[in-house]
């Protein structure tokens, strides 16, 4: 049996980065699914994954990914993998104006030009200005809490009943 310390390593790895990571190939596959079958398309593909502040793709594939791998495994570890995510966070809002200085503008660091507020969580710090700092930071943060809630509410959801218990009924 895997110790739980290696296990809360993958679920937190995958339930963190791996997650995003999958939605961005999986929805691409959609996108260039649609374009091959020539249907109509607005052109927003970035814009789905990586231009809103929310990351309303990554959030729902960390949402359905728990609740699938808890139904599956039953890991207690998947409910806490939201923490590392969240220290993080909560650093790099107290402390660190950008990770990438030679990419983005000093008018886009926390802190400097803009609040730091806005930057980890509004609409100031996009990919479109090199500023990369929600997609390392925050998107790892949601798609967490998702997956941990996601593997909350499959551990929440009534069992089914088996067949023989149905014919006792």
């Amino acid at each position: 049996m895997m110790s739980d310390v290696r296990r809360f390593g993958i679920h937190q790895f995958f339930g963190a980065w791996g997650v995003a990571v999958v939605a961005t190939f999986v929805t691409d596959f959609i996108f260039t699914l649609i374009r091959l079958l020539r249907l109509p398309l607005p052109n927003y593909y970035g814009f789905v994954l990586s231009g809103m502040p929310f990351f309303p793709v990554q959030i729902l594939f960390g949402l359905v990914a728990g609740w699938f791998i808890q139904k599956h495994f039953k890991h207690r570890e998947m409910l806490w993998v939201w923490v590392l995510p969240l220290v993080i966070l909560c650093i790099s809002v107290a402390a660190v104006p950008t990770f990438t200085p030679r990419l983005t503008s000093i008018w886009l660091e926390a802190g400097v030009g803009q609040s730091r507020f806005s930057h980890y969580f509004g609409w100031a710090c996009r990919p479109a200005n090199h500023c990369l700092d929600q997609t390392l930071v925050t998107m790892p943060f949601y798609v967490s809490v998702a997956y941990s809630f996601g593997a909350w509410m499959a551990g929440k959801m009534p069992k089914k009943p088996a067949v023989a218990d149905l014919k006792t009924v």
